[in-house]
């Protein structure tokens, strides 16, 4: 289609351009439909790892993704703070407005990642929590209730991170909306991965209050 939209993010993003792309063969293909993932270059074709750093470096001479940037209408994307000419900081040295993105909607979606909430999460990857939680079953054969309480409060601590990404975000309404849910819904399948509910929640309110699609 005519209209250019670039999403930027995650492979958590792919679910908007798979939705996008729904719509699009119900609707005369409107949109030509780009989806960029910063993180893949820390590899390369045969999956080894990158220089990061310098291969990012390197795209900013890429005429293919310049130009892709200074014909995108409509932008969706995470928020990356430090990642060279991928950042949305528009006061960094280097970000992505200055490489030429200057689209008509800029649409910035809450970033679900690393939140660790649940138990199995936190004494997996928390290091100070998972050596309380073994000491526990070594003597007592289960969790104290003071570690219970630890987990808990440190569960909510990375919640309330996650709610400031989303007030940060042109979805506010995300964080009541996940709060008032994720009990009775699944909103999540991984600390890094999200739903259909999640997801779906934002696109319908992207088409509408960025897009005028109802």
């Amino acid at each position: 289609g005519k209209e250019v939209i670039l999403i930027v993010g995650s492979c958590r993003s792919i679910q908007y351009m798979n939705y996008f792309s729904e719509w699009n063969d119900e609707n005369n293909n409107r949109f030509t439909i780009c989806f960029l993932d910063p993180f893949n270059w820390n590899f390369d074709l045969q999956d080894n790892r990158t220089n990061f750093e310098e291969v990012i470096n390197g795209l900013e001479k890429n005429d293919s993704i310049i130009s892709l940037l200074k014909n995108t209408d409509i932008c969706i994307h995470e928020y990356y703070g430090n990642y060279g000419m991928f950042s949305f900081n528009k006061e960094a040295e280097k970000n992505i407005y200055r490489f030429g993105l200057n689209p008509k909607v800029d649409v910035c979606i809450p970033n679900y990642n690393d939140v660790f909430v649940l138990f199995g999460d936190i004494v997996t990857f928390d290091v100070e929590m998972r050596k309380k939680a073994m000491q526990d079953y070594n003597v007592l054969g289960k969790l104290s209730e003071e570690t219970q309480h630890e987990i808990f409060e440190l569960s909510q601590r990375n919640l309330n991170k996650f709610y400031d990404i989303c007030l940060k975000s042109d979805f506010p309404e995300m964080k009541d909306f996940f709060q008032n849910n994720m009990k009775e819904k699944r909103m999540f399948w991984t600390y890094n991965h999200i739903s259909k509910e999640f997801s779906y929640f934002i696109f319908v309110r992207l088409l509408k209050r960025f897009l005028g699609i109802d």
